[in-house]
């Protein structure tokens, strides 16, 4: 989470694989599912909180067709894939930088 620059609960950090995972740095412990302990943090005294959803990249499927109608225009005219564009398109922004 350091390297993405999640180091407070203000920020998340998403990953989108087979599942989808929003994790935050707490300075206190917190199980956000019961029994289910956080992961230690880079940053000493401070634990890295993930939850996870199943069937995470169904959501940028869900977010493409719900959203995306121009990206699937402009990728069907260019012959890309729609995520292509989105990859484009996200990489025009920075994070927001870190405390």
């Amino acid at each position: 989470m350091l390297g993405s620059g999640v180091v407070e609960a203000t920020t998340a950090c998403l990953s989108y694989g087979i599942p989808a995972t929003i994790t935050t740095t707490r300075s206190r412990y917190l199980e956000i599912v019961p029994l289910i302990p956080p992961y230690p943090a880079a940053i000493p005294d401070h634990y890295n909180c993930e939850v996870m959803i199943y069937r995470g990249y169904w959501m940028v499927s869900w977010f493409k067709n719900e959203f995306g109608l121009r990206e699937m225009q402009q990728a069907r005219e260019q012959g890309l894939e729609p995520e292509q564009l989105f990859d484009a398109l996200v990489t025009q922004y920075r994070p927001a930088p870190w405390a």
